[in-house]
């Protein structure tokens, strides 16, 4: 596949996931991709190597949240890794002010590599720092919107994501195909919140996925 057919492939995916990607983005997300496998040989950033699952469930997964984050103005993503669901999500919105938290110094410094090779200097930096719950003292900014793929099961990562959370804002756990609303609904109550559930499916194999947002 070359790159014009899986830049056509990542817009019209996006496009069914009701992301307006534009085409200077969708061309950076594929440069992240290349980076990301050149990376890959030293770094354990991702399991997934096949370039088309890349297209799938690293960006347009990443991207499923458009909806929840296109009107928020600050996004924290903890546990970045390889910079998803963060970078795509500045990709889509400019103006969002994006915090990738990761703790592996290489993986950090691959973030911090991917912003420059990309050209992202402004609204969005990747810090090395680890997560525990204690924003001020760790370092890391709170967020309008704190999301995370895949870092804990959905009851630790909400309530960890709420310590980063600013007032009026929303916690996002990503979820894979193995998920209960009766779960969902006892971590929001747990945690003094309500929560909405948001199913989709991926664009290419058509597997299910689905987003909470929880509130406080």
């Amino acid at each position: 596949m070359d790159k014009a057919e899986a830049l056509q492939m990542l817009l019209q995916g996006t496009h069914s996931l009701g992301v307006p990607l534009s085409k200077d983005a969708g061309e950076k997300l594929l440069l992240l991709g290349d980076e990301l496998a050149r990376w890959n040989r030293k770094v354990n950033l991702t399991a997934i190597a096949d370039p088309i699952q890349v297209l799938e469930k690293h960006f347009a997964d990443s991207l499923a949240v458009f909806p929840e984050v296109k009107s928020a103005a600050t996004l924290l993503d903890i546990g970045s890794g390889g910079g998803f669901p963060g970078i795509p999500l500045k990709m889509a919105v400019p103006l969002l002010d994006v915090t990738l938290v990761e703790s592996s110094s290489r993986k950090a410094a691959f973030l911090k590599h991917a912003l420059v090779t990309l050209g992202l200097h402004n609204g969005i930096r990747a810090l090395q720092a680890r997560a525990e719950g204690e924003p001020e003292c760790e370092g890391i900014p709170r967020g309008e919107v704190v999301i995370s793929r895949a870092l804990h099961a959905p009851e630790n990562w909400v309530n960890l994501g709420k310590r980063y959370v600013t007032r009026e804002g929303r916690v996002i756990a990503m979820l894979g195909s193995k998920w209960s609303v009766l779960q969902l609904e006892s971590i929001a109550k747990n945690n003094q919140g309500t929560v909405a559930i948001h199913p989709y499916c991926l664009p290419f194999s058509g597997a299910r996925r689905a987003f909470a947002v929880f509130r406080f």
